[in-house]
């Protein structure tokens, strides 16, 4: 009884089900049987022994003889096992190979952190973006941007755009920005606001907003296209990009 246990444990570790192992070591015993035979034996009904006798004959622990007009069913050798053994370690060789490869997604979707990704189109996706930077407690905003974009948008829609900065005023919400322009500008320097104008020399024709845990881009030239994604691992990457940006600049 004791080597049957133990047997019992490796077969588990193998991979086997309940089932199949009480079918493959009752077999094991008895010999080739039918299916009611071994269904008396194992106490299994004899649909469940159908089914294991196919799944054990697909690991090639089971196999059937022929007699006459009845089929029977006999377990294959004990050695056998140790090639199930092998091709089951093999296997889980190369899950784990996989698992390793896509971890990051599990990542993601632990503790709720996978990242959430909206899009918008035209006007209404500066007008989200505005909404979402109020709707966070966020103490500062870091922005990328093209100003000469910015101004004519600025100019098209300047109300809106008023009440929006009037309110991160009243908050006290600190801006720090580095603008690309056709010109050189002066840099803008108050007690909230710095900004940082380089003369354009490439093809950047949008915004990126970095605010609390999220990150918004937007095209500002075109057809105006907007994404917010609400992720604190990638906001923490813009920010410290942004911010050894800044600090190398300063120390110039």
């Amino acid at each position: 009884m004791y080597q049957l246990d133990k047997w019992k444990k490796y077969l588990a570790a193998f991979g086997l089900s309940d089932s199949e192992i009480t079918l493959y070591l009752a077999s094991l015993e008895m010999g080739p049987q039918s299916v009611l035979q071994l269904s008396k034996k194992t106490k299994l009904s004899r649909v469940t022994i159908y089914a294991v006798i196919e799944t054990l004959t697909e690991k090639g622990l089971m196999s059937s003889i022929q007699k006459g007009k009845k089929q029977y069913y006999a377990a294959e050798p004990p050695e056998r096992l140790v090639s199930v053994a092998e091709k089951h370690i093999h296997n889980l060789e190369g899950n784990i190979g996989e698992m390793k490869a896509h971890l990051q997604e599990l990542k993601l979707v632990q503790s709720g952190d996978k990242p959430v990704v909206k899009m918008f189109e035209g006007k209404e996706g500066l007008v989200a973006i505005q909404q979402s930077v109020l709707d966070t407690k966020t103490e500062e905003i870091r922005e990328f941007g093209n100003l000469d974009n910015i101004n004519k948008i600025f100019n098209d829609h300047g109300e809106h755009f008023k009440k929006f900065f009037n309110e991160l005023e009243s908050r006290g919400v600190k801006r720090r920005a580095y603008f690309l322009a056709k010109e050189q500008s002066p840099v803008k320097r108050t007690e909230r606001e710095e900004y940082r104008v380089i003369s354009q020399d490439k093809e950047f024709h949008g915004d990126i907003l970095i605010y609390e845990d999220k990150v918004s881009i937007s095209t500002l030239r075109g057809k105006l296209i907007s994404v917010i994604i609400e992720s604190r691992e990638i906001a923490e990457t813009m920010k410290a990009f942004f911010d050894l940006l800044w600090q190398k600049d300063s120390q110039k």
